[in-house]
């Protein structure tokens, strides 16, 4: 039997190697991908046998799920970032949506927004397009 499941894992590691070096833009594969695919196949067979042995039940998300990107290059606290699965955090979106949903943009002073935002979060740094991509992207991952 653990010979079986060696394979199994050697099988499913090197199937997710060969995926991680089909889509590095250099087509090569080193030790880190290695190691990184042991990892998640590893992972993987976890997962199913807790499912097989009755464990854990796989189930449908009924709520909001972050996204699986990011934005790297724009602030940790940005609206892109605030929804993605590295830096995310559903509860904050939720609480800014409120405030947002509650505070309307002024339309003779939009800058007065920024500044009101900025003291009820003191940890985000918007400015008005952030607040605006935020309007726009916020309201399906938040709960009602």
């Amino acid at each position: 039997m653990a010979e079986k499941s060696t394979n199994e894992l050697h099988d499913k590691a090197f199937e997710l190697f060969r995926e991680m070096v089909a889509k590095s833009p250099t087509g090569r594969g080193g030790e880190q991908q290695a190691r990184a695919a042991y990892m998640k196949a590893e992972a993987f067979l976890a997962v199913r046998e807790a499912i097989q042995s009755g464990a854990i039940k796989p189930s449908k998300s009924d709520g909001p799920a972050l996204t699986d990107c990011c934005a790297p290059n724009l602030h940790r606290s940005h609206p892109y970032n605030l929804v993605s699965q590295r830096f995310g955090d559903l509860t904050k979106v939720n609480r800014i949506q409120q405030w947002l949903d509650k505070n309307p943009t002024p339309e003779r002073d939009p800058e007065d927004l920024v500044s009101r935002l900025k003291d009820a979060f003191p940890e985000l740094s918007w400015d008005t397009p952030a607040i605006n991509t935020a309007r726009a992207i916020f309201p399906q991952y938040v709960t009602r």
